[in-house]
């Protein structure tokens, strides 16, 4: 699937129906979540909702499928990456976000059946969404050296 990577420049009704994924950093490393019915590893995330911005959609999914409520602090300093466009007409809004500790987990929804904090490229799974390798392998390093 082509994707084109736009700048962070698009307005508010034009990511009303954006597919959000946070890919999520603390102490432990980063947290990915298993799919229930596939076994995919994935980031939390999912797609925004009744005209929410893609910063609402996500703090609403992580939220609902990992139980943990980011801090004001953290809420300021997450960054979006650039926007991708999908071929299929969707677009992806990736959020890093530095959490100040890797809480315990509560998966709210039947749809993930486990999670995983992972430190180094060598820890990810083998089953992963081929869509996160690439901002997983930039990021994890960057994670394990604790420079954000």
């Amino acid at each position: 699937m082509v994707a084109q990577v736009n700048p962070i420049n698009e307005t508010h009704a034009q990511l009303s129906n954006a597919i959000v994924s946070a890919i999520m950093t603390g102490p432990a490393g980063v947290l990915l979540l298993r799919r229930s019915v596939t076994g995919e590893w994935t980031l939390p995330g999912g797609k925004a909702e009744g005209g929410e911005s893609p910063e609402t959609a996500m703090e609403r999914e992580i939220l609902e499928e990992t139980g943990i409520a980011l801090s004001a602090q953290e809420k300021q300093r997450w960054r979006q990456l650039p926007i991708v466009h999908l071929a299929n007409g969707s677009t992806l809004v990736y959020f890093v976000i530095r959490i100040n500790k890797s809480p315990l987990v509560s998966l709210r929804l039947v749809e993930h059946d486990s999670y995983l904090w992972v430190t180094r490229p060598s820890d990810l799974p083998e089953w992963i969404h081929p869509g996160m390798v690439r901002q997983l392998l930039f990021l994890l390093p960057w994670c394990e050296e604790g420079n954000w």
